[in-house]
């Protein structure tokens, strides 16, 4: 969120040298340590993709437009708007990166110019959904001067973005310098990594940790328990490299297999809890956090002299034990390895969960909803706890068939009694948020999305395909798609809201 930043209580220098005593000390009085403020409060990210519209109706990609390039996207709106252009400089000249809307919500850009909305937290979530409306509406009015539109969908659907470059950063495009060094690191590891840079649109919900210690330990166990199921329930990434390739949640595939010491399965949490039966106490929690830590790869050490390049891409704990010719981490390179890990539970602070395809403005808020139904209300963040305790040993196989949806009897029976679950806790969860929540017109939205998909064994990417089936669009990857078939899904999806 653009305004929800840890409060930084480890009052030591920035180079001060880390130690494991240091490390444990930030996680748990940066991370980790219960909310101050006094409501719940919840942010998203939405990210969507641009297409552009051609002349005749179809939808295509966008590939790297010179005007684009070197100008940003929606840069003419932004002036006229006032809003703060935020830029990086890339050698004699300014890259734009995004804009902070006077409301202080940001649109940035990311690797394959999808486009983020990031909002600030909220403790009433009419002026989380107003926030929203109001940047997706800039958004589209600034982008028709560029001939262009947001697509929401999981995974890019055209064929390839522009490859044209020999090195991964020249492929990007957008070459802001946390892409670049992410760029080269995931070169190394294969062609996951710039598939979920380019390719993948994700909905990310934040919220506040939690009031006490327990709180923040349910959420953040209840968090992880939740990843593959809700890859599943939220499948819509039906598209790989442009091509239909019978999965429903790519995403689940390219983010379990880009970097598998700082993404997907987390390993060291099942493992934990499989030892000590599903009991977990903050300190646990804190342990858990620092092993992943420890575990992940160093993707840049920028403020230091070569001799640490060839050291990128080994374990940030073997560089805080044993050093590189007598450097060693400091918390600031500490922050930096937190700003470039992304579990599918990123402890900010507060609890970014990462799992969520992106979605039709018609399920927009499905996913938020999700999670605030199951992590908000106490009774209900238990009972779910206790439902998916039993299925520790099964995630690794549960990870690979979320990529089916529903699909798999298993999961969509789990999934089934998640989604009961969700719906229960936002009607029986207390607080200025909650109450919110019930007054919005947004409260039947994850109803109407149980009855229309998951109780019915079902995903959004389900319908595209069927959609896409009935268009006669056939299996090969295109370069456009006709614009009639998303406005005939939102059509649908509309329908089905408004009938329930």
């Amino acid at each position: 969120m653009s305004d929800q930043n840890p409060a930084q209580t480890t009052h030591v220098p920035k180079g001060t040298r880390l130690s494991e005593q240091l490390l444990e000390q930030y996680l748990e009085e940066n991370l980790f340590s219960p909310s101050s403020y006094p409501e719940e409060r919840v942010g998203v990210e939405f990210e969507f993709f641009v297409s552009r519209q051609s002349e005749d109706n179809t939808l295509r990609g966008i590939l790297k437009d010179p005007r684009m390039w070197s100008k940003g996207l929606l840069l003419s709106f932004a002036r006229e708007k006032e809003w703060q252009i935020l830029s990086e400089n890339i050698g004699s000249e300014y890259l734009i990166t995004g804009y902070k809307r006077t409301e202080g919500d940001l649109i940035t850009f990311e690797p394959g110019k999808q486009i983020e909305i990031s909002t600030r937290c909220y403790d009433d979530f009419h002026h989380l959904t107003a926030a929203v409306k109001g940047a997706m509406s800039d958004i589209r009015e600034g982008l028709k001067n560029d001939e262009c539109d947001l697509l929401p969908i999981g995974t890019y659907p055209f064929i390839n973005q522009d490859r044209e470059g020999s090195t991964p950063i020249e492929r990007l495009l957008l070459p802001k310098a946390r892409y670049t060094h992410m760029a080269m690191y995931y070169d190394r590891l294969g062609v996951w990594g710039e598939q979920l840079m380019k390719c993948t649109a994700a909905t990310q919900v934040c919220l506040d940790v939690g009031h006490s210690h327990t709180e923040v330990c349910q959420r953040y166990v209840l968090g992880e328990l939740l990843a593959p199921y809700t890859f599943a329930i939220f499948a819509f990434s039906p598209f790989f490299e442009g091509r239909l390739n019978g999965l429903a949640c790519n995403r689940a595939v390219i983010v379990k297999h880009h970097d598998p010491k700082a993404a997907g399965i987390h390993h060291h949490f099942m493992s934990h809890l499989m030892k000590t039966k599903g009991s977990f106490d903050i300190q646990d929690v804190i342990q858990i956090y620092k092993k992943f830590l420890l575990a992940s790869r160093v993707l840049v050490t920028r403020d230091y002299p070569q001799v640490l390049k060839p050291f990128e891409g080994e374990p940030f704990g073997h560089w805080l034990t044993e050093g590189v010719d007598g450097i060693f981490p400091t918390v600031h390179d500490l922050e930096l390895q937190l700003h470039l890990t992304f579990p599918e539970v990123r402890a900010k602070g507060f609890f970014e969960l990462r799992s969520p395809d992106a979605q039709s403005e018609a399920w927009l808020y499905a996913p938020v909803l999700f999670y605030m139904g199951l992590l908000l209300c106490p009774a209900v963040r238990q009972q779910a706890i206790s439902l998916l305790m039993p299925y520790l040993s099964d995630v690794a196989d549960h990870w690979d068939k979320a990529s089916l949806g529903l699909r798999d009897p298993k999961i969509r029976a789990i999934s089934q009694k998640i989604m009961e679950l969700a719906i229960l806790g936002l009607t029986s969860a207390e607080g200025k948020l909650s109450e919110s929540i019930k007054q919005s017109h947004e409260l039947k939205t994850l109803s109407a999305y149980a009855r229309h998909f998951t109780f019915k064994g079902r995903t959004p990417a389900d319908d595209f395909i069927d959609f896409w089936a009935k268009n006669n669009l056939g299996q090969e990857p295109r370069i456009s798609i006709p614009k009639t078939l998303w406005q005939q899904l939102d059509d649908y999806w509309y329908h089905q809201q408004l009938s329930q």
